[in-house]
């Protein structure tokens, strides 16, 4: 049981790029977020998370009975021989959580609501006069729509950090390119133009005649 998850399958093919994903999905299923400030649902298509629990493993058969019992030894060479790969990606329930989105209140006769059975199941059973829900639509490029276990300080300082790292590598793809790029459009250059700009200038200081 989990409020939220994602998984991967993947198959060993060999190649350079040896792991070919075969199967993935994410669910889309809402869930409740509680505060003290009052419920919210959770509609989380499209969400990206972060600070979920991760488990990776191996197998033999596309779809396995589960991860392996942590207590369960295992040995390199039993994994090599496994040519099924998974990862699963889950949101625990009862977790503390910061998420981000778009947050709308809906009435309860809204038609909006007919359109996910389990929102609607929501309000069949509680019968509340208007349910309060986070989701991703009509949110700008700027805007993302996160799920997360870390704190926002935590978050706000990841961004940071991934944000410098990006640049550095832009920096560094720039230098590398103009690089590979100059001996290119150095031969393309007419000889003549070639031959000036590899002739070192010497700059001649002429004394006037007193």
């Amino acid at each position: 049981p989990c409020a939220w998850y994602k998984y991967e399958i993947e198959v060993y093919t060999g190649g350079r790029n040896p792991w070919r994903t075969i199967e993935k999905k994410a669910s889309v299923e809402p869930f409740l977020l509680k505060d003290e400030t009052g419920e919210c649902i959770v509609l989380p298509l499209g969400v990206e998370a972060s600070g979920t629990e991760i488990i990776c493993w191996r197998g033999d058969s596309k779809y396995p009975d589960g991860p392996p019992d942590p207590s369960s030894e295992s040995s390199l060479l039993t994994d090599i021989t496994l040519n099924y790969r998974y990862t699963e990606t889950r949101l625990e329930l009862k977790t503390s959580l910061y998420a981000a989105g778009i947050f709308y209140t809906w009435r309860a006769n809204d038609p909006r609501i007919q359109t996910n059975v389990m929102v609607a199941n929501y309000v069949e059973k509680y019968a509340p006069s208007e349910i309060n829900v986070l989701v991703k639509s009509n949110l700008s490029g700027d805007q993302p729509f996160i799920l997360s276990t870390y704190p926002r300080d935590r978050l706000i300082y990841r961004f940071k950090v991934d944000s410098f790292f990006l640049f550095i590598g832009f920096l560094v793809f720039t230098a590398v390119l103009v690089g590979v790029s100059y001996p290119i459009l150095k031969q393309m250059l007419p000889k003549q133009i070639r031959s000036n700009t590899d002739t070192n200038s010497k700059v001649h200081y002429i004394r006037p005649k007193i």
